[in-house]
């Protein structure tokens, strides 16, 4: 490999190096983590030293598992905030009175929670590594929204109007500022998104209360609406609850509640039993958008429920229906059909629907074609892709238990599988599959001829050979921290580097050493593929890293023809590591 040493890694010593390697978390960790969100660790449980990130002083990390306890308390309070903040709108005697001191105890809370954020270290989307420097940690919080956001949800402006000027406001101007609180709300979206994704709870029934709490809050918002508009129409008696109730404003709080929120869930089933209805226009019109909005609600709730009862009942079908299936296709289109990315049950249940069509038209052999069949197989697994995440990962776990693999095993295999997953819509093999190999490479040609040209192996090559290289190659990504070459491993690929960066180590006597890095357009593994023999070296990557993958085998049959260009691939392989060595002779 092309080791291009730095002045500050050469300075680094042994024991140096040895405090920047990355360890792994113990078993009780991983499961303490099971709960962050994917788009914060891409390697599970990857740290540096023994037992924590080396952050600096005052610099907490969002994955601590105090700081995630104190997350999940502001999400308690967050849902008080959603219930009482469009309540108080209806009903303001109890803003100002029996609920302000619990409203004020709350955005204290906030409050505290707006200055931890000056000291929690975010994750930097482009290198995936999390970062502790104070000023960027502030100056990315006070940029972006949600800082004023943040900060304005958490004001008690009607307590501090009254502390200025000494009076009581009784406009509306407060009772609409509290609905700021509201902002909060995507704290829950993010609990609920962290659950969905944890193994250790059902998605099931973690999707089916989120769908219930979105119910409930918007027939609690509609409710409280209904009865802020009865309580501000000139006429009282002119209202949908004064036909009912003529003195409803001097009656109990919880009386009008009740017959809000009856109104409210009648209005969103579409129930309409008639002793309530609109009465002056203006409750007309919200009838009239409520409506339309239920339209949109009333259709993600069957859609999302329609999707977990679907997956549910394919895993069943699966099970139960391929046992009884015989599949005269399978040995055709097989060798033809690239199923890795998929679970077993969705292949099980594509081809259950195939054999199906077959018996339908009483034929043995299914009578479409193979490109046909491919495209629709395709189809039927990438509708259930969704759900593949958790199951991939039950199975990587169940894997590793009966099999007894170390901790460090497991964890790079969840990391990998996780970010296949999040690169899938990025890479989309099985939709190049179906185009002409001429429109594939053009398209590789487009995104990895230059990076190709840059490699200091090819420079000066034939355009021909780049366009046979570039036209072979995979694609992958790999999260940080993770081992792509194994020192001694049999050299199957070598790799360029298309973003990121690669760590190439060694072992003596069991002891790990750094010995370079390499970034974008570098090489690694070349060595082995070149001479034949075991890699000299393991490659790790330091942070987010995408690759380009070309094999051993491709390269020799594409170079044994092009025999000038195999004259300079070795010209410049020698003058690299001799420019190396020199470096190496002169430093000494």
């Amino acid at each position: 490999s092309k080791g291009r040493m730095s002045s500050r890694e050469e300075r680094l010593t042994e024991v140096e190096v040895g405090t920047q390697l990355y360890t792994r978390r113990s078993s009780h960790d991983i499961n303490n983590l099971a709960t962050v969100s994917s788009s914060l660790l891409p390697a599970f449980g990857t740290v540096v030293g023994d037992v924590s990130l080396p952050l600096r002083r005052y610099i907490i990390a969002p994955y601590d598992r105090r700081y995630r306890w104190w997350q999940t308390f502001l999400v308690v309070l967050v849902v008080y905030s959603a219930w009482s903040s469009p309540f108080e709108l209806a009903f303001k005697k109890v803003a100002t009175g029996s609920l302000l001191p619990v409203d004020l105890s709350v955005d204290a809370f906030f409050a505290v929670d707006i200055f931890l954020t000056f000291f929690v270290a975010y994750l930097d989307k482009s290198t995936y590594l999390l970062v502790d420097d104070h000023k960027k940690i502030a100056l990315q919080y006070v940029t972006h929204l949600w800082f004023p956001m943040d900060i304005a949800s958490t004001l008690p402006f009607q307590s501090i109007y009254r502390l200025v000027t000494g009076t009581m406001h009784k406009g509306e101007v407060f009772g609409f500022l509290n609905l700021l609180r509201l902002w909060r709300l995507g704290r829950v979206s993010e609990l609920f998104t962290r659950l969905e994704k944890d193994t250790r709870f059902s998605y099931f029934w973690t999707r089916y209360c989120k769908l219930i709490c979105v119910t409930l809050f918007a027939v609690h918002s509609a409710g409280c609406f209904y009865y802020w508009l009865a309580t501000h129409h000139k006429i009282p008696a002119d209202t949908w609850i004064g036909e009912r109730v003529p003195d409803f404003e001097h009656r109990s709080i919880w009386l009008g509640y009740t017959y809000s929120m009856y109104w409210a869930i009648v209005t969103l089933t579409t129930v309409g039993y008639g002793d309530l209805h609109a009465v002056n226009m203006g409750e007309k019109v919200f009838n009239i958008l409520y409506m339309l909005f239920n339209i949109g609600l009333t259709a993600y709730l069957i859609g999302n429920m329609t999707n977990l009862i679907v997956h549910s009942a394919v895993r069943t079908f699966a099970m139960g229906a391929f046992r009884h299936l015989q599949f005269p296709t399978f040995s055709i289109l097989k060798p033809q059909l690239n199923f890795k990315p998929f679970p077993k049950y969705m292949k099980l249940v594509a081809w259950s629907i195939y054999s199906f069509d077959a018996w339908n038209r009483k034929k043995d052999v299914l009578p479409r074609s193979v490109q046909e069949c491919k495209n629709t197989i395709f189809l039927i697994l990438h509708t259930t892709m969704s759900y593949d995440g958790r199951d991939a990962i039950n199975e990587i776990l169940q894997y590793a238990s009966k099999n007894r693999l170390p901790e460090s095993l497991k964890e790079q295999m969840l990391a990998h599988k996780q970010l296949k997953f999040r690169t899938a819509e990025l890479q989309q093999e099985e939709v190049l599959e179906d185009l002409p190999k001429a429109i594939r490479s053009s398209i590789a040609q487009h995104l990895f001829g230059n990076i190709v040209e840059k490699a200091y192996l090819f420079k000066g090559v034939s355009e021909d050979l780049i366009i046979q290289l570039v036209s072979e190659i995979k694609a992958e990504y790999f999260p940080p921290k993770v081992d792509i070459i194994l020192q001694n491993e049999i050299p199957t690929d070598f790799y360029i580097v298309v973003s990121g960066a690669v760590d190439l180590l060694t072992y003596n006597n069991g002891v790990e050493q750094f010995l370079s890095k390499a970034g974008a357009a570098e090489m690694a593994g070349e060595i082995g593929v070149l001479f034949n023999i075991p890699q000299p070296f393991t490659v790790r990557t330091k942070r987010l890293s995408q690759v380009i993958r070309i094999s051993h085998h491709q390269f020799k049959q594409m170079v044994q023809p092009h025999t000038d260009d195999g004259q300079i691939i070795v010209s410049n392989f020698i003058q690299a590591w001799s420019l190396i060595s020199l470096k190496k002779i002169l430093k000494n």
